[in-house]
């Protein structure tokens, strides 16, 4: 049974593979930012949210909302004290980018992206050798 994009069940993986899993925790080292990615319009009518803090190559925390579509989480003004970004797409772009369907380069035009873009691209390496071992993943819708 797979694991659903942007649900508790993924936050409960990452937590419990960064301290397991010693290919997941390579691919972490280093990283440090703070991003909200935001999935519309994702199965069962739901707008999914995924908060997640990630300093020294550890996640310090991952929050979730989950709310029927349309949300108010799509008016939510972006919090840049909060977070380094936001990123806002349709579900099936993040389901395609996090299941290997789609290159990071190619969902740009497809995402909203608020914020300190900077700093992300600072680390892309890293971002995506973190989306590659998502694709690796059993994620489901």
């Amino acid at each position: 049974m797979g694991i659903s994009l942007f649900s508790p069940e993924m936050r409960e993986e990452f937590l419990r593979r960064q301290d397991t899993d010693p290919v997941l925790k390579q691919v972490l080292k280093g990283l440090t930012f703070r991003l909200i990615m935001l999935s519309l319009d994702a199965p069962g009518e739901q707008d999914r949210q995924m908060a997640m803090n990630l300093q020294g190559g550890r996640f310090i925390s991952i929050v979730y909302d989950i709310q029927p579509a349309p949300s108010e989480l799509r008016t939510i003004p972006f919090d840049s004290k909060r977070f380094d970004a936001r990123g806002t797409a349709p579900h099936q772009v993040f389901v395609d980018l996090c299941t290997g369907k789609r290159e990071l380069i190619s969902t740009f035009p497809l995402v909203k992206i608020e914020g300190n873009i900077g700093k992300l691209m600072g680390q892309i390496e890293g971002f995506t050798a973190l989306i590659n071992f998502i694709s690796k993943m059993d994620i489901v819708p």
